[in-house]
């Protein structure tokens, strides 16, 4: 059974033997505060990899992940992260695991619905995991991103996700998932349909986010 865990005020909790060293190491010069989170009694370690907040929590697939693609361990993992209200899948993504990627991608959108950010490098893992804290701990957040409507047809995270796309503003974003309201869309849409929707910097720049 999973065991759901929240963390305290202002701090961000982490697998205990699930993430990489230097994205902790690269968490903690950041200015994040976070505690290592334990294994459980008999040595079984939680599956989620952070809990940034009450109802947040991340899943970070890692290189090695990737390309071993343990289908069976990927759905555990997704179905822990989703006892909270705001999942989210962080998936690396590079030329090694090309493969890997796409494979977790399409299973993790399509079977449990929940969002996949690409991420490369322990740096983007941080700004997503430092955003996405902020956005959660704050009612006014440190960022510039503010909260939607309750019109709005998409989660939130998804538009905190979009932070990822260097040069993407909050108005830009918005417009973007009024057409294209899922990052599965986004994903796979083509590049001249994003920029005819949000104008060709933009639209370039999201297409080279997700297909680089």
């Amino acid at each position: 059974m999973f065991q759901k865990r929240e963390p305290p005020p202002n701090e961000v909790l982490y697998r205990s033997g699930g993430v990489p060293p230097g994205v902790i190491a690269a968490l903690r010069q950041s200015n994040v505060r976070t505690r290592e989170w334990p294994d459980e009694a008999g040595g079984r370690a939680l599956d989620v990899d952070f809990v940034v907040a009450q109802c947040a929590a991340v899943t970070l697939l890692t290189e090695s992940d990737v390309t071993a693609m343990d289908k069976d361990l990927l759905r555990k993992r997704i179905t822990a992260a989703k006892q909270y209200l705001r999942p989210m899948v962080l998936v690396w993504k590079s030329v090694t695991c090309a493969e890997g990627y796409l494979l977790a991608q399409t299973l993790v959108s399509s079977e449990f619905r929940v969002p996949v950010i690409p991420v490369g490098s322990a740096a983007e893992v941080v700004a997503f995991i430092k955003t996405m804290h902020e956005q959660e701990q704050h009612s006014t957040p440190r960022t510039t991103w503010k909260p939607l409507p309750d019109r709005r047809q998409y989660d939130e995270m998804v538009l905190v996700a979009l932070t990822a796309v260097p040069g993407l503003g909050q108005k830009t974003a918005e417009k973007l998932l009024s057409r294209f309201p899922s990052l599965k869309l986004i994903a796979n849409a083509d590049e001249s349909a994003l920029v005819a929707w949000i104008g060709d910097g933009p639209g370039r720049a999201v297409h080279t986010y997700f297909h680089s």
